[in-house]
C-alpha cells in the first residue's frame, strides 16, 4: 500500500513542482531563499537527503565504469523511494515546501531516466545540481558543509 502511495504521489510531486516554486500567491513572492536565509529542515528532510546524497555520489563510480548497470538501476530505486520518505514524511511551511518540490522533481526526473534507460549517464549531473541547490537554500549542517565527490 505504501508503495502505492509513493508512486502515485510522485508524478504529482512533478506537476506541482514547477507551479510549487513559480510563486507564493498569499505573499506574491517567488519562493526562493537567498544566501543568508536558508529555509530550516526537519529531521525526515535530513535523514532523506543524507541517503539520497550518498547514492547521487555512489553514481559517479558507475560514471566512470566501477559499478554495473544493475547497481546503478538499484542506485536510481533508491533515490526514488527517499524521495518518497520525504513526501510522506517531512513537515516544512508552506514556502519552504514550495522551494523544495522543484529539487524534488529534478531528483525524480533524474532517477526514473536513469532507471528507464541505464545507459543515459546524463542524466545524472541535473541530480547532483539538484543536490548543490538544495545546499543552497536549506539549513542541512549534515549536507550543506559537504561538497559533492566530484569536486573533492
Amino acid at each position: 500500500m505504501r508503495s502505492l502511495i509513493i508512486a502515485c504521489s510522485l508524478p504529482l510531486l512533478l506537476a506541482l513542482a514547477v507551479p510549487a516554486a513559480a510563486h507564493d500567491h498569499r505573499a506574491g513572492t517567488v519562493a526562493t531563499s537567498t544566501a543568508a536565509q536558508r529555509w530550516d529542515t526537519d529531521a525526515p528532510l535530513r535523514e532523506g537527503m543524507g541517503r539520497i546524497r550518498h547514492a547521487v555520489d555512489a553514481l559517479q563510480h558507475y560514471e566512470h565504469g566501477h559499478i554495473g548497470q544493475q547497481q546503478a538501476v538499484q542506485l536510481a530505486g533508491d533515490i526514488q523511494r527517499d524521495v518518497g520518505f520525504i513526501i510522506a514524511h517531512c513537515k516544512l511551511e508552506p514556502r519552504a515546501d514550495a522551494a523544495l518540490h522543484p529539487i524534488l522533481g529534478v531528483l525524480v526526473k533524474g532517477a526514473q531516466a536513469l532507471e528507464a534507460k541505464p545507459t543515459e549517464l546524463a542524466a545524472i549531473a541535473p541530480m547532483r545540481e539538484a543536490l548543490q541547490d538544495y545546499a543552497r537554500q536549506f539549513d542541512d549542517p549534515g549536507l550543506s558543509a559537504q561538497e559533492p565527490e566530484e569536486s573533492r
